[in-house]
């Protein structure tokens, strides 16, 4: 039996009554772990034992998305105290009695799920749920569900409480959403209307002052248009007003607002053959960089299909948790959108661009956000899968 997975919740036992439980729960969840305390007489299924709790739980806290206590809060709350991060990170952690009353949802709730993982013990136990996150129990939506629900990595984990509490307090939250992807996840959860409970201001875009619309076109949001929204600029914003930007641009925000990454950048790749990691990985970083775009907001590298043993590219795809996309010299002659062919890259490839037509295929678009920048042994090009 191999100890530890990301996808696996572990159970941590120490008395008789919780080798029951245990069991019950087992049975009806899957990849699941049981730790039982080594004192303890045969548990009838395949376990793993450990003599001191504290130091078995320190050497995997992090290997299990959850965590299923059946024991005394008191335990696990001293237990688990140095181990805890981030709410962005943390596992979920659950606590169920040794009689199997009650199911306390006692770390991370939402990113981690463990408010889902109590109420679904419960179901299993026939145990009484506790929550204690406010939106939860008001019967309103969090906004870091929403958040992880729809792809969108959170940024500033310390600004979800700002958003929350304006939730709960019905107060109006300015959304700077310029592609709708939040609006549209709202709509998601109650078509029609914004959840009940708490109202938003009209969709508003973020924009930037009038002497950046004169840079060149690969700068996001320099022409404004044909925006069918209010213009406001960050200055006119409150510093603890409740914000919500949802977007791939790098800006100074206010303190109190919420920074969503969608994933809705793809990264077209050329480079000479035996490039290393390393090097592929700076010249991407240098791009993102420079046009002050966010890579939590990357959800793809793409290139010609005769990189598919590129080492470096494939190790930085795997690295980064993103897929490569791979497309033919056919594909990419009859892309639209590329803007500065190369004669060089045709000689070697059969095709006048690898990144820029990559980066046009993998947006599933025809225009590019950043045309191809060139170091060393790589070349850039970035574009968006999404646009106004």
């Amino acid at each position: 039996m191999e100890e530890g997975h990301a996808n696996k919740y572990a159970i941590w036992v120490i008395t008789p009554g919780g080798i029951r439980l245990a069991r019950e729960i087992i049975m009806a969840l899957d990849a699941v772990d049981l730790y039982l305390s080594g004192g303890m007489g045969d548990a009838g299924i395949p376990c793993f034992r450990f003599e001191s709790l504290r130091a078995k739980l320190t050497e995997c806290f992090n290997q299990y998305c959850g965590h299923i206590f059946i024991m005394a809060t008191g335990i696990v709350v001293r237990i688990i105290a140095p181990l805890v991060k981030d709410k962005t990170v943390d596992p979920a952690v659950v606590v169920l009695d040794d009689k199997g009353n009650h199911c306390i949802s006692l770390l991370s709730g939402h990113l981690g799920g463990a408010n889902a993982l109590a109420r679904q013990i419960c179901r299993i136990v026939g145990a009484e749920p506790v929550i204690t996150t406010a939106t939860d129990v008001n019967d309103l939506p969090s906004v870091d569900l929403i958040a992880r629900e729809f792809g969108l990595a959170i940024e500033n984990s310390e600004a979800i409480k700002n958003v929350n509490m304006a939730f709960l307090e019905q107060r109006a939250i300015r959304i700077l959403d310029p592609y709708g992807l939040f609006q549209g996840a709202l709509a998601a959860i109650t078509p029609g209307q914004p959840p009940a409970g708490f109202r938003i201001d009209n969709f508003t875009a973020l924009s930037v002052p009038p002497e950046a619309r004169r840079r060149s076109h690969s700068t996001p949001y320099s022409d404004f248009s044909f925006w069918p929204c209010e213009i406001i600029y960050l200055e006119t914003c409150t510093r603890d007003e409740p914000m919500i930007y949802v977007g791939d641009e790098i800006r100074e925000f206010p303190r109190a607002c919420l920074v969503l990454r969608p994933r809705i950048l793809v990264a077209g790749i050329g480079c000479n053959r035996g490039t290393i990691k390393e090097e592929i990985e700076a010249c991407l970083h240098d791009v993102f960089c420079k046009h002050q775009l966010s890579p939590k907001s990357l959800c793809a590298l793409a290139t010609i299909d005769i990189k598919k043993d590129e080492g470096g590219l494939v190790e930085l795809a795997e690295a980064m948790g993103i897929p490569i996309l791979f497309y033919s010299s056919d594909e990419l002659k009859s892309v639209k959108g590329v803007e500065t062919p190369s004669s060089l890259v045709k000689k070697y490839t059969g095709v006048e661009s690898v990144c820029e037509g990559a980066a046009l295929l993998g947006a599933k678009t025809c225009q590019l956000l950043v045309p191809k920048e060139v170091a060393k042994n790589v070349t850039v090009a970035v574009a968006r899968t999404v646009s106004m």
